[in-house]
């Protein structure tokens, strides 16, 4: 299946100030519009799954940018269904992710890539259930876990997402969920927790997850990541990885040469590049790709342009989604 590319990204492409706490999810209040064009814009591109614009969206977070309690929660609640609306025209099925980022995510202090919180467990899952709770209940196609930096909010979110479904009308009917962590090198998880099987076992265990991966990580982690995911799970594997750029004092900095660009930039690496790494990333058993920051549409329509071809040689039919 194809993801969509950086939300963010195209945002800031387009001419919209994505600066403070929020990041894209301001667009949510001020900006709703942007949010449909940039996911029919991925669509256009091959994507065939795009996420809501909740990365970074909290009840709280809303209020303090302006959003009564009442408004808040409808923004969350609503996101799915306005994704839906933006994609009414598109002639073939793509799939509505509610993104969920971690709690560092709110804290707009790069932490989702340290994962060096002054939080315990109780306080992670009173910080995530109202926000699943909204998101889950929209019933969205798929709940995207996105960029868990430390066991503990894994173990955290799965619980919740079971609990969640348990206590609703139908666990069979729940949204499945994919979990994509934040990692510090090919083998760690962005706290310096191994990936390994002490702590993944209850997580993978989870019946609402159907996919497991790597998100906003350098491409060459990508691979090697996924090796060592495949050794612990038959779960498809997603990866959405970002340019390869570091976030850097409030800027996007290349590993070698610096800063790079401003937000009208095009692509930020060759398309042949992308292309061959999409396929080494398949071959590592990834059936879920797109990207995540500074990745933009022209990447997404490489990557679905590799991932049609890799499907013929394969003999893979259709998307690789869930169910």
């Amino acid at each position: 299946m194809v993801l969509d590319g950086g939300l963010a990204t195209w945002l800031e492409r387009s001419g919209y100030d994505t600066r403070g706490p929020l990041w894209s999810a301001r667009a949510l209040i001020d900006a709703p519009e942007r949010i449909a064009e940039a996911q029919r814009a991925f669509v256009r591109a091959g994507a065939e799954c795009v996420a809501t614009a909740t990365y970074q969206a909290t009840v709280e977070g809303l209020i303090a940018h302006g959003a009564s309690p009442v408004s808040a929660e409808r923004l969350l609640a609503e996101s799915v269904d306005a994704g839906r609306r933006a994609l009414s025209g598109v002639s073939r099925p793509v799939l509505v992710a509610a993104s969920v980022g971690p709690y560092g995510a709110a804290l707009a202090d790069g932490s989702e890539y340290r994962g060096d919180y002054s939080i315990d467990s109780r306080g992670l899952r009173r910080f995530h259930r109202r926000r699943l709770e909204l998101l889950t209940g929209s019933q969205p196609d798929l709940v995207a876990l996105e960029t868990i930096p430390s066991a503990v909010e894994a173990q955290v979110f799965a619980e919740l997402v079971h609990d969640l479904a348990a206590r609703g009308s139908s666990v069979e009917g729940a949204p499945g969920a994919w979990m994509s962590f934040s990692l510090r090198d090919e083998s760690s998880l962005a706290d310096g927790t191994p990936l390994e099987a002490s702590w993944l076992e209850s997580v993978l265990g989870c019946p609402q997850l159907v996919a497991v991966g790597v998100n906003c990580v350098a491409p060459g982690v990508v691979a090697p990541a996924l090796d060592r995911l495949r050794g612990l799970t038959t779960l498809p594997l997603v990866a959405y990885p970002n340019s390869g750029e570091v976030w850097e004092h409030g800027a996007w900095r290349g590993r070698e040469a610096g800063l790079v660009g401003e937000p009208a930039a095009a692509t930020v690496a060759p398309t042949d590049a992308w292309e061959a790494d999409v396929e080494r990333w398949w071959d590592a058993g990834a059936r879920w790709l797109g990207g995540c920051c500074r990745i933009g549409e022209t990447e997404i329509a490489a990557t679905a342009r590799q991932v049609e071809r890799l499907r013929l040689r394969d003999g893979v039919e259709g998307v690789e989604g869930p169910g």
